[in-house]
């Protein structure tokens, strides 16, 4: 499955080290992952967000800090799988999936063993009902699945 992860522009420029381990993560288990890095690249942002159509799922890193811009970049995603996680769908995940209908997703908390398990799931035409740390869109209502635990074991991922 390609799968495209996108960090948005934000207040302070470096790399989000999570979209790292959430790249090797799926990358590890067989998907092509590409990173489209708005905060530290500006330029071409419309250009380079058109190129997320050749993408099977497309997922948006959210900081509270980058709210603003998150309604703008995901109008220009071209992806029926839109997916977004981070720090702030993990303490507002309902309210902002109720408020942005771009998103399918918002991974609550680590994301690393959901994210996988949501591609795989897109990917074999499965539901999302049985995956943990996830709120989703389910045609009219939105729903909470149980939360994911903490993993114990971070050097366990690539």
């Amino acid at each position: 499955m390609r799968i495209c992860l996108i960090e948005l522009p934000g207040v302070d420029v470096g790399l989000n080290i999570g979209l790292g381990y959430l790249a090797s993560s799926l990358m590890e288990k067989g998907h092509y992952v590409r990173v489209i890095d708005l905060n530290n690249n500006s330029l071409d942002i419309e250009k380079r967000l058109k190129e997320t159509g050749d993408y099977d799922m497309v997922g948006i890193s959210l900081k509270s800090s980058a709210i603003q811009s998150v309604q703008k970049v995901s109008e220009m995603v071209q992806s029926k799988n839109l997916i977004c996680g981070g720090p702030h769908t993990t303490v507002d995940g309902h309210n902002f999936l109720s408020q942005n209908e771009n998103f399918n997703v918002a991974v609550i908390g680590e994301g690393e063993e959901t994210l996988v398990e949501i591609a795989d799931s897109i990917e074999n035409n499965g539901g999302l009902g049985d995956i943990k740390g996830i709120i989703y869109r389910d045609e009219n209502r939105i729903v909470a699945n149980p939360a994911r635990g903490f993993i114990a074991d971070l050097d366990s991922f690539p």
